[in-house]
């Protein structure tokens, strides 16, 4: 019997074509937070697809992940990429612009057992603003004197 590290599951997600590729990979019960809705949680691979991937899957083609860092503690990865691709379609209520987009995200995976057990999505809020036409690339979070 080979044992599969939480760093190499995550490895294979990464390297499947969708998520429902890497389903088995995923816990039934998983649960998933983003930036995008602090305080917000889903739980199943179904609810998580729905809300989260699908929606990604349609609306950015080209998709790549440029990995950075991966890293391995106990049951938790941590993987640090600039993930980029092509704002294809509207993306929640986001106009698509069919521009190239890039911007950095770190996300932290639980593997427990060879599965995903929890999932905590981060991305640069600002930069996504930007890269998907919500906000003028020029404005400054904080505008000089």
């Amino acid at each position: 019997m080979t044992t599969t590290s939480p760093l190499e599951v995550i490895q294979q997600v990464f390297e499947a074509e969708s998520a429902e590729a890497a389903r088995d990979l995923f816990h039934e019960d998983v649960v998933a937070s983003s930036w995008e809705m602090p305080g917000v949680e889903f739980t199943g691979f179904s609810a998580i697809n729905e809300e989260f991937f699908l929606p990604s899957e349609a609306a950015f083609t080209d998709v790549e992940f440029d990995m950075q860092h991966m890293a391995e503690a106990g049951s938790l990865v941590i993987v640090d990429a600039i993930f980029r691709g092509v704002f294809s379609a509207d993306y929640h209520g986001i106009p698509a612009h069919g521009k190239a987009f890039a911007w950095a995200m770190r996300d932290i995976f639980q593997v427990e057992q060879g599965t995903i057990s929890h999932m905590w999505f981060g991305s640069d809020t600002l930069e996504v603003a930007r890269q998907l036409g919500v906000i003028d690339k020029s404005t400054r979070l904080f505008p000089e004197d």
